[in-house]
């Protein structure tokens, strides 16, 4: 194979919704690879119209839908947006519709079909009378369950004149000379019939009910033409049915022109001219079919062969032009170029002009009755090449790396999901501190409608998000503020109707899947948790393939890293389903990632490689230290951290600290949600500790604690990630609408108090951290286990203390400061002075405080509820030695002086926090109050004022 960093100028370079969602079925692994069974069905009457009673039978003996107990059809009218009345999924979710669309099992004689009869119009609300096509399949109850491949019959008119070619089921149809070909039809009466031969009558037959002929071959080369007419006796109409028969010819072996690669080689000189190249190991033909030669098979674009490569040159373009084409592999598969930077495929009608205007109509000429040979590579001579303005870009530090995780379908409405309104919202990235997006994957995939990992087309943008030009426009435009843009790419698995996958496939009934000689992908996947077709990451053509695919983004698309999904599956170690054996140190595995990161460096030394890995931390030390970053997913301590739950240790956050887990670099990627959890605040507010009024399922109270639990994020060193919303405690489940179905865009979250200042908090926190130097250099110290946590930082010019109480009590902790001086409340700026370094602090259930020795500017007032407080349990500390309390203890009377005056609340509580007496006060000089009603024991008395609260431990006898 080339040279894949040699790379030439040819990179300058709805329909069924449900459907699309159930085949984006992410970790969840599917049942028997079955999903698309090439299983067709038998109707009867052959002939029908849309108000004709049919019985669709469907044969599934030795299949894996021979297992369902109940099978529903899911029926359409091809590439045209008209619903059925009984297209529900799942069917058990509206039985009084899906009934009427309720296959009968039968099983018998050692066969199992499911067969059912209707008449086509009675499952459409609107006229179908004029449709001249239906499609249908079978499934089961949910996607997931599994169902057949597409089917495309043919609708005749009512009262009409029909006939119906039965046999060649291809057109055309590739014999050799003298070879045999069966031609069958019938017509929807009877009828005579003429069959013409390049326009020579070879066979009449009369007054017949279906016509029967074989034809011998007799050419040596070129395309036949044939004809059959069909004349009704009764109605003396007729009709004619065409098709065309290729004579095999051996492909002739021609080398290469200097400097052709795979794909798409543009030539420089000559824009009226490309060179199309194929990498095709092992097989025997391609032929090219376009809007160049109107998508017709014909020697004269048979490529030619040069070892595993085919080629041709196409010329008498018009410049600027774009055209769609595609192969034919061995005269049976049709898949579009692998390399090609755009594709087009039926879907494209449901994109609206506002996110890709001007999207090129799918040829109808090209489309055909399998769903997965109908995606067409995009050629286009003199393009104008994008222009660069930021070239000068410098890529953040990657220990300061705070990386927002995007899907950009959910974060705008339907109308907007495009590259254009990222770049509008640049601004709310950067004012929240994100120096770095990562995007969900972005490369072609099924439907439009996607998380995008069911990857089919590795070098083209999908077009549900708008141009390439577009996304090359936001690269640019991030850039230019400082933030960069990793890419979320899908090489642990791929989805038909992939070239490379489609192109040694096994489309057999229950078979389905890659076969043995697939050169890129296992005929079963090696590991757990696989989802499509998973590839094999010891071939040398999966490397070449990953190595020219990054190779492609970094360089054309100036993408700064990739995030690699799944990664712990780039294995031939075969662990089956056993998901331990998975996780354990694989040298192999350590092997293929480290030879894919040398490849990288090579070229782009500075290049991020991110993995989604989970595995053994021997094996993830070694990848770390060699210089990869691996997510660190820390979703479960976080949660038991806010919901108030710290038993058997679950809210231990050590572990997000790559230190902790004995590796030398800070390549641990912490994050405490990520699209493959569940939010946060969902699980707060529905499973949320409490105690007394203090209740964490509020959720004013769990945006608190998600407040508590960022300090303990983003103020720990190396870098962080966070999904989307995140920021403004976004609160829809992951489960709503399906898991990876569309979530609600809730813009008006920004505009909520509460939820605003979860977003300015974070972005107090993480602007702090990206702009003092302690995070980086200082020596850092915390305390992450139990209910109270601790960070200690510091360096030569600055000292940080963070304490937060994450239990639902009230709490006295300890201060432990790192020395004595002038301290500053990050939220206010108040100062006060230290010089019992331990002296006690009172703590309120997830009060947080964030201690330093310099003044913090700029922060944003209120963010946090218990604002400047600054409560102190003992007298020690030489701010309160004029205050006095006495007696203490105390019997029922108890005097206070010493306090500055004002209007304060005064509260006195048990240990457990719990108040007990609770009253207004004004202080003059001296203050008292009867505590004769309480029972002996320890109290803690509080007074509140705007500005401050003082606390003091008490002793009733």
């Amino acid at each position: 194979m080339e040279n894949p960093f040699i790379m030439k100028t040819h990179y300058a370079c709805q329909s069924r919704f449900i459907l699309s969602l159930a085949l984006l079925l992410f970790f969840i692994p599917l049942t028997g690879k079955s999903q698309n069974q090439d299983i067709k069905p038998t109707i009867e009457p052959a002939i029908f119209s849309a108000n004709t009673d049919i019985t669709v039978t469907y044969d599934v003996t030795g299949n894996t839908l021979a297992n369902l107990a109940n099978a529903w059809i899911w029926v359409w009218i091809p590439n045209k947006n008209i619903d059925a009345s009984y297209n529900v999924n799942p069917a058990s979710g509206n039985t009084p519709l899906t009934d009427n669309a309720k296959f009968t099992k039968t099983v018998a004689d050692g066969k199992t079909t499911f067969s059912i009869t209707f008449k086509p119009a009675d499952f459409f609300a609107g006229d179908i009378s004029q449709e001249t096509q239906l499609g249908m399949l079978l499934k089961g109850n949910d996607w997931a369950n599994g169902q057949t491949t597409d089917f495309i019959a043919t609708l005749s008119q009512e009262n009409q004149f029909s006939a119906l070619l039965v046999l060649p089921e291809f057109d055309p149809v590739f014999v050799n000379t003298g070879e045999k070909i069966v031609i069958d039809a019938i017509a929807s009466e009877i009828a005579n019939y003429s069959l013409l031969i390049n326009d020579v009558i070879v066979d009449q037959k009369n007054e017949i009910a279906a016509y029967n002929y074989e034809h011998t071959a007799t050419e040596t080369e070129g395309i036949v033409s044939c004809a059959l007419t069909v004349t009704g006796i009764d109605a003396q109409e007729d009709t004619t049915i065409t098709f065309n028969y290729i004579i095999r010819t051996a492909t002739v072996e021609m080398a290469r022109p200097a400097g052709v690669i795979s794909g798409i080689n543009y030539h420089e000189s000559d824009d009226t001219k490309v060179t199309l190249c194929l990498l095709a190991p092992m097989k025997s033909s391609v032929f090219v079919l376009g809007e160049f030669n109107d998508f017709t098979l014909s020697p004269d674009y048979q490529m030619y062969k040069d070892n595993e490569y085919f080629w041709l040159e196409i010329d008498g373009l018009t410049p600027g032009q774009e055209y769609a084409f595609q192969y034919l592999v061995d005269e049976s598969v049709y898949v579009a170029d692998p390399y090609a930077d755009k594709i087009l495929d039926p879907d494209d009608k449901w994109i609206p002009a506002s996110i890709y205007p001007d999207l090129k109509t799918y040829p109808q000429q090209a489309l055909r009755n399998k769903w997965y040979f109908n995606r067409l590579s995009i050629l286009q001579t003199g393009q104008t090449p994008f222009s660069w303005e930021n070239d000068n870009y410098s890529r953040p530090e990657k220990d300061d790396l705070i990386i927002y995780e995007l899907l950009i379908r959910d974060f705008f409405d339907e109308n907007n999901r495009n590259y254009e309104r990222l770049i509008d919202t640049l601004s709310y990235f950067k004012t929240l501190g994100i120096n770095a997006i990562e995007l969900m994957p972005v490369q072609e995939f099924n439907g439009n409608n996607s998380w995008g990992y069911n990857p089919t087309f590795m070098f083209a943008p999908d077009k549900a998000y708008g141009t390439k030009d577009k996304l090359k426009a936001f690269v640019d435009a991030a850039h230019a503020q400082g933030i960069a843009v990793i890419l979320d790419v899908v090489f642990n698995h791929q989805d038909l109707p992939s070239p490379y996958a489609a192109m040694y496939f096994d489309f057999t009934d229950g078979v389905f899947k890659p076969t043995a000689d697939n050169p890129w992908f296992n005929v079963e996947a090696t590991h757990p948790f696989s989802v499509f077709f998973d590839m094999n990451h010891e071939s040398e053509y999966t490397k070449y393939f990953m190595d020219t695919t990054l190779h492609y983004w970094v360089n054309e698309y100036k993408i700064d890293g990739f995030r690699f999904d799944l990664s712990k599956g780039f294995t031939q170690t075969v662990s089956g389903s056993n998901v331990s054996q998975w996780g354990q140190k694989d040298q192999s595995r350590i092997d293929i990632l480290t030879r894919m990161a040398d490849k990288v460096w090579t070229y782009a030394p500075e290049t991020w490689l991110m993995l989604e890995h989970f595995a053994n931390n021997d094996e993830e030390t070694i990848l770390a230290d060699y210089g990869m970053m691996l997510w660190g997913n820390m979703h479960g301590a976080y949660k038991e951290t806010i919901l108030g739950f710290h038993e058997n240790n679950k809210s231990n956050l050590e572990w997000g600290y790559a230190p902790q887990r004995g590796w030398q670099e800070m390549n641990l990627i912490t994050y405490m949600e990520s699209h493959d959890e569940e939010r946060q605040m969902v699980d707060a507010l529905l499973y949320g500790n409490a105690s007394g009024s203090y209740n964490i399922k509020q959720t004013a109270t769990a945006l608190d604690r998600v407040k508590a639990a960022s300090a303990f994020l983003y103020l720990v060193p190396g870098p962080k990630m966070f999904w989307q919303f995140g920021e403004l405690g976004y609160d829809v489940s992951i489960n709503e609408n399906g898991r990876t179905g569309e979530k609600p865009v809730l813009w008006d979250y920004y505009d909520n108090t509460d939820r605003k200042k979860l977003y300015d908090l974070k972005a107090a926190l993480i602007n702090f951290r990206l702009q003092h130097p302690i995070f980086s250099d200082g020596q850092f110290i915390w305390e992450p286990q139990s209910d109270v946590k601790r960070i200690t930082m510091g360096d030569d010019n600055m000292k940080m203390l963070v304490i937060g109480n994450f239990g639902v009590n009230s709490k006295t902790i300890a201060g432990n400061f790192p020395e004595p001086g002038t301290w500053y409340d990050f939220f206010t700026g108040n100062s006060f002075e230290v010089s019992d370094t331990g002296m006690e602090m009172l703590f309120d259930p997830g009060e947080f405080h964030i201690y330093t020795t310099q003044k913090i500017e700029g922060i944003k007032p209120n963010l946090v509820p218990w604002g400047s407080n600054f409560v102190i349990t003992s007298l020690s500390d030489d701010l309160n030695q004029k205050l006095k309390v006495y007696p203490n203890p105390v019997h029922s009377t108890i005097q206070i002086s010493g306090v500055p005056e004002g209007a304060y609340l005064m509260r006195v509580s048990d240990m457990s926090g719990r108040s007990m007496i609770e009253r207004s006060v004004i202080f003059n000089r001296a203050f008292e109050t009867n505590i004769d009603g309480l029972p002996g024991g320890l109290y803690q008395l509080s007074l509140t004022s705007e500005r401050k609260t003082f606390s003091f431990k008490i002793v009733k006898n």
